[in-house]
């Protein structure tokens, strides 16, 4: 996780430490009370009249109705999508506007300060980037209240290979969502006995698709301000870019287009919070080593994997492997980090595929995404543009790669379907090619 916003800014300004002696990471913080024209700024009175609780639950309904359709066939169990159901249905209605929340007095300063962020995020990526936000981020609902959301996912433990499920909208996934507790640790314990490597944890933010509404959770506010900027316009490019079957593009470009907007957008709405930009392009800096190193180390279990020996002899053996890339990793990549102790985790890098395949289908052709985004210019909207259209090609990559070599004759649509209207049959668990796309809550995975 990022590390937490050790500083309260100022009322009408930035405020910034300097690096402490014991080199502890400082995150700098951004303003809570100015919107996009730098007035004040004490409720989120720049949304559309705040949207009503009323127009908040009409999703239910529909919901219920999609559900019922589905419940036969899909899922590990009969269990599983009512639980998702009445999981997602309870925070909905335990939800309120951001607004009522901030005027409750039941938070404090400082997460009053970040539902004000999350609101001009989200005003400027709809205005500056043409992301799709309807009613994403508009209320504020606290966790304690409704429970946590969990993902479980797992892999072969003799492959880098991920079991998958099946679902409408969705399509094929390689983890599952659940609110309740239980039903998740008993999936996982389920999944353990075949066999299969697990990987479970917490979910702070996701998407629904616009499917329904996805309020703020109270666990986004731990987040420091850049991590919180960079979750908001992720999960709102889900929104609007989404590939069914497909977890690997829909969550690459996510990370790249959370990214990048984050450093543009303290850039844009915040031109003299040095400190802020310079902390975002150095914590990018440190992903992307790490990246290179978890990458380099996927390609050796891959070879290790594809060996002639048996299973049980793979399995065996593979802990000699991951003990090796930490030891690498210590000696040779975390000292070249900007902010070295982010990373002093990594010596407890766990020996499980179900992990390695999660950090794999988030960080896949940044720099594809990158090359896209200069093409266009470095102008949101275009780029959003291309990458709708990529979303809907025979083979995004290579779509994405014609427009880079000649953005004028490459065709770029304008309108593209919602991932409501591109329905994907539900069919039973299968086990693909290390591959993937989200659940049915697509889950921010800790990144």
């Amino acid at each position: 996780m990022s590390p937490s916003p050790a500083v309260q800014n100022n009322a009408n300004r930035l405020q910034f430490a300097t690096q402490p002696k014991d080199n502890t990471t400082i995150v700098p913080t951004l303003p809570n009370n100015h919107n996009e024209s730098g007035q004040p700024r004490t409720k989120p009175t720049d949304m559309k009249s705040t949207i009503s609780t009323t127009r908040f639950r009409r999703p239910i309904t529909a919901a219920l109705s999609t559900i019922t359709l589905a419940v036969a066939s899909c899922g590990p169990d009969l269990l599983y999508l009512p639980s998702l159901a009445a999981g997602q249905l309870d925070v909905i209605l335990k939800s309120t506007t951001i607004e009522s929340a901030i005027d409750s007095g039941t938070l404090t300063d400082d997460q009053v300060r970040k539902l004000n962020l999350i609101l001009d995020v989200r005003d400027y990526a709809i205005n500056e980037m043409n992301l799709e936000a309807r009613d994403s981020f508009t209320h504020f609902v606290d966790v304690s209240e409704t429970g946590t959301l969990f993902n479980v996912s797992a892999s072969q433990a003799d492959q880098l290979r991920a079991l998958t499920w099946s679902f409408p909208v969705v399509g094929t996934v390689p983890y599952l969502g659940f609110f309740d507790a239980d039903l998740a640790a008993n999936h996982e314990a389920d999944l353990i006995a075949q066999g299969y490597d697990t990987w479970t944890y917490e979910v702070a933010a996701y998407s629904t698709l616009n499917f329904l509404p996805n309020p703020v959770r109270s666990t986004m506010l731990n987040r420091d301000d850049v991590a919180l900027v960079d979750v908001v316009i992720h999960e709102l490019l889900h929104n609007t870019v989404y590939r069914p079957s497909d977890t690997d593009f829909n969550e690459s470009l996510a990370t790249f287009v959370g990214r990048m907007g984050a450093v543009q957008y303290i850039r844009d709405r915040h031109p003299d919070n040095t400190d802020a930009i310079d902390f975002a392009i150095a914590r990018n800096q440190d992903s992307d080593r790490y990246v290179e190193f978890i990458f380099n180390f996927q390609n050796e279990l891959i070879d290790y994997y594809n060996s002639n020996e048996s299973s049980a002899a793979k399995i065996a053996g593979r802990e000699e492997m991951f003990q090796s890339a930490r030891d690498d990793f210590a000696a040779n990549v975390q000292q070249r980090m900007n902010y070295p102790e982010n990373y002093d985790w990594v010596q407890n890098l766990p020996t499980n595929n179900a992990w390695m395949l999660g950090n794999f289908r988030y960080n896949l052709d940044l720099d594809l995404f990158a090359d896209v985004f200069t093409a266009a210019g470095s102008h949101w909207p275009t780029a959003i543009a291309v990458y709708q259209s990529a979303a809907v090609a025979p083979d995004p990559k290579a779509f994405l790669r014609d427009y880079i070599d000649d953005p004028e004759s490459t065709p770029v649509a304008k309108r593209f379907p919602s991932a409501l209207e591109t329905r994907q049959p539900c069919c039973k668990p299968t086990i693909p090619s290390p591959s993937s796309v989200a659940s049915p809550l697509v889950g921010d995975e800790k990144r």
